[in-house]
C-alpha cells in the first residue's frame, strides 16, 4: 500500500476469513457497571469491562485492547462520552455496521471475525498457520486482498486513490517476501503435502 498522506482516511474493517485463524484477540466491553452483562462479557473473555470505569481508562490512555464492544444498553452513554477523536485514530470506535455494538455480546467475543487497520500504509493480518495447506493459506490471502481493493474503491475520489501495491507473506518472526498476486505455487513438482508442516 502507499503510505498514508496527512488527512487521508485509511482503510479498516472487518473479514471473516474462509478458514479461521486461531487466537485471542484482548477486547474490551463498553456495558453496565456491575451488571450482567459485564459478568458475562468477562467470562466470555473480555478482558475490561464497565461504563464510566472505560471511558476514564480511554481518556487517560490505559485501555491497551485490540477490540471494543458497546452493549446497546450503554450506547447512548457512550455517544455521550465523545470518545471517537481517541479511539477513531486507533481502529477502536464501535459501530453497529461492523457489529462492534450490539446486543448480543458473548456472540460478538465468541465471533472470529478479524479487524484490521492500514497503519502507515500497511496493513498486517495473520492468515495461517503451520497446520494450514498451501490451498488454505492462498484463500485466506485472496480474501483479505478482494477486501482491501472492495474497500479501497469506494474510497476512490476522497482526495486519494488507494491501491493494493503488494502482498508480503511471513511468518510471525521471520523474514517476509512479496508474492506474486496470483498465490500459485511456482515449482509443480511441490505438492500440499511438501509445504505442511515443519522443514
Amino acid at each position: 500500500m502507499h503510505a498514508l498522506k496527512p488527512g487521508i482516511q485509511p482503510i479498516a474493517g472487518t473479514i471473516m476469513l474462509p478458514h479461521p485463524v486461531a487466537g485471542k484477540i484482548s477486547t474490551a466491553v463498553i456495558c453496565p457497571e456491575n451488571s450482567e452483562i459485564a459478568k458475562q462479557a468477562l467470562e466470555a473473555g473480555a478482558v475490561l469491562v464497565g461504563e464510566e470505569s472505560l471511558f476514564a481508562k480511554i481518556r487517560d490512555g490505559q485501555m491497551n485492547v485490540q477490540r471494543l464492544l458497546v452493549h446497546e444498553s450503554s450506547e447512548m452513554n457512550f455517544n455521550r462520552a465523545r470518545l471517537g477523536p481517541i479511539l477513531g485514530p486507533q481502529g477502536l470506535m464501535p459501530s453497529r455496521k461492523r457489529g462492534t455494538i450490539t446486543a448480543n455480546i458473548k456472540k460478538e467475543l465468541a465471533s472470529q471475525a478479524r479487524l484490521f487497520r492500514e497503519r502507515t500504509g500497511v496493513i498486517r493480518l495473520p492468515v495461517g498457520s503451520l497446520a494450514y495447506t498451501p490451498k488454505m493459506v492462498a484463500e485466506n490471502v485472496t480474501a483479505v486482498v478482494d477486501e482491501v481493493k472492495v474497500l479501497a474503491d469506494r474510497m476512490a475520489g476522497k482526495r486519494a486513490v488507494k491501491k493494493v501495491m503488494e502482498v508480503v507473506f511471513s511468518s510471525s518472526h521471520g523474514p517476509g517476501f512479496s508474492l506474486n498476486g496470483r498465490y500459485l505455487p511456482s515449482d509443480r513438482e511441490v505438492s500440499d503435502k511438501d509445504l505442511t508442516g515443519p522443514m
